[in-house]
């Protein structure tokens, strides 16, 4: 879980994916936003 959470951390410093999570509009589309940009 630590590793997970590190990932995040590391993405909440790009500006494009605070953008993308401030816009999703449920937890569901928040998932989204964070699995696929762990993949870039």
């Amino acid at each position: 879980h630590l590793h997970t959470l590190a990932n995040i951390a590391k993405l909440l410093h790009r500006a494009e994916f605070r953008q993308a999570l401030d816009q999703a509009p449920d937890a569901e589309a928040m998932l989204k936003v964070i699995k696929d940009q762990g993949k870039k």
